[in-house]
């Protein structure tokens, strides 16, 4: 049986998270890059919340055609080829881990504030690419036969780790538990730029 993807659960942790941000920056209008577009409900419900705020997005979506403002296709190679510091902040709104995704916004944009959706499936592996990133030594998860769900163990200990290694210094974060997922609800920043 195919896993089945609910777009948006906890939306209004979403929101909440996004809408506190901007209310702590003191931000009047905020220029927001969607890497996981979607149809854009997240950002239309926080307009709808507050009118008050000038919200524009450029999203990235591999659907076709969602709307004119959205890029179609891999938000990694769309990533790779924008400047990222025109935007106030980056929304990395992931089935999954966003590791790859997070890794390009601290090299291109290291001051632009992330937030984002990180899910674990439980037993679910722990991407190799953040293990290595994390310290961990290539040998322990390739060549050793350790079973990959004995690191998920650890995960969120590894995603500190990774975050920290791309010089995020502060997180504001919440935890919900949905059957066999654990999704993390997170915005990152740095020292100086929040």
């Amino acid at each position: 049986m195919a896993q089945k993807f609910t777009e948006n659960s906890h939306l209004r942790t979403k929101v909440r998270i996004r809408t506190d941000f901007i209310d702590e920056q003191g931000w009047k209008k905020v220029h927001v890059l969607d890497a996981y577009a979607g149809h854009g409900l997240v950002w239309k419900e926080v307009q709808r919340r507050r009118p008050d705020l000038e919200i524009t997005t450029v999203g990235i979506e591999k659907r076709k055609y969602i709307s004119p403002n959205v890029i179609m296709g891999d938000n990694r190679k769309a990533m790779k080829g924008m400047d990222l510091t025109v935007f106030d902040l980056i929304d990395l709104d992931a089935f999954g881990c966003p590791w790859e995704q997070l890794t390009i916004c601290a090299d291109q944009a290291p001051l632009v504030p992330v937030v984002l959706t990180h899910i674990s499936v439980d037993l679910g592996p722990v991407p190799k690419g953040l293990l290595k990133a994390s310290g961990v030594p290539e040998a322990w998860y390739t060549s050793m036969g350790v079973p990959q769900a004995l690191y998920g163990r650890w995960r969120w200990y590894w995603w500190e780790n990774f975050v920290a290694s791309l010089g995020y210094t502060h997180s504001d974060s919440e935890l919900h538990l949905d059957k066999s997922a654990v999704k993390l609800y997170e915005i990152l920043t740095r020292t100086g730029n929040a």
